[in-house]
């Protein structure tokens, strides 16, 4: 994405304005109030239907768009909405550029037109819907599967309601700028995957709407940044060259583990005391102090 940049002297109106909040420091402002380290994402996110009936979720859309930038405000977005009624985030384009990493080498205008590019994909793909509250932008999040219907928490009474947990280490320790996009693809995958789960890459191309191609890469990724575990052995079968065949089976790892994401599931709000009214409180205060720092 082409972004011009800002040239000459700051305005008077600039001069003795504290620097705003590095992105690191801006995410971690907006998701610190929600108070929970893993996020609930309905599984049909990445792919939809089970049985004979299965087939790619919204994810593919982002990955075959080569749309990493639109993915991560998705995943932001959704860490901020999900978290209590009514499932809004609030917050200045300008605000919005800086947490997206759009305001680093552009000017206000340009971030905030690239903002604006990027939330109109989500709607469009009906995982959100926007509107304006004074000066402010309402991103209200949708259900995942991209059915357009209005969200609601997941509670796993059926097929279609389970969930993956996606926790906000991808966002603390850095991960959201190591990986590119087939990794952060793969992440969400694994993620929905039990412990120990195959992927052989050809037939993961369709179960996922995702190229063969793009699924090596993305495991190798995982691989790379110590997130997933790889066990392989031979197994025996009359229908390879040799007789003999390998057999990769994978395991997330860290605070992507089962174990430690069941952990943090328990202890999600953190004081169960706290109620959604308190959440909603909260974040809002959290996006409007973000705004108020905003250039």
């Amino acid at each position: 994405m082409n972004l011009s940049t800002q040239t000459g002297p700051a305005p008077a109106s600039d001069l003795g304005r504290p620097s705003p909040p590095t992105r690191d420091e801006s995410i971690r402002q907006i998701l610190t109030p929600t108070r929970r380290t893993i996020v609930p994402i309905r599984r049909g996110f990445v792919q939809l239907g089970h049985g004979k009936t299965t087939r790619p979720g919204p994810l593919a859309e982002f990955v075959t768009g080569h749309d990493e930038r639109g993915l991560d405000a998705y995943l932001l977005v959704h860490g901020i909405a999900s978290a209590a009624e009514p499932h809004t985030a609030v917050m200045h384009a300008g605000a919005w550029a800086r947490i997206l990493g759009l305001g680093e080498a552009a000017t206000p205008t340009s971030a905030k037109s690239a903002v604006s590019k990027v939330m109109r994909r989500l709607e469009q793909r009906k995982l959100v819907t926007r509107s304006r509250r004074n000066r402010t932008s309402v991103v209200t999040l949708l259900r995942e599967d991209g059915s357009g219907e209005d969200f609601k928490r997941p509670e796993g009474r059926t097929r279609d309601d389970r969930w993956l947990q996606f926790p906000h280490s991808y966002w603390t320790d850095g991960t959201y700028l190591d990986l590119e996009l087939p990794g952060k693809a793969l992440l969400l995958i694994a993620l929905s995957l039990p412990a120990g789960f195959p992927l052989p890459e050809q037939k993961a191309a369709g179960w996922y709407g995702i190229s063969s191609s793009t699924i090596g890469a993305g495991i190798r990724e995982l691989l790379q940044a110590e997130i997933l575990h790889r066990d392989q052995k031979w197994v025996e079968t009359t229908k390879s060259e040799h007789g003999w065949t390998q057999d990769y089976r994978y395991t997330l790892v860290g605070d992507y583990s089962i174990e430690a994401r069941k952990r943090a599931a328990k202890s999600r709000y953190g004081d169960p005391e706290t109620a959604d009214t308190d959440i909603a409180s909260d974040v809002e205060d959290a996006l409007d102090e973000l705004a108020g720092e905003n250039p």
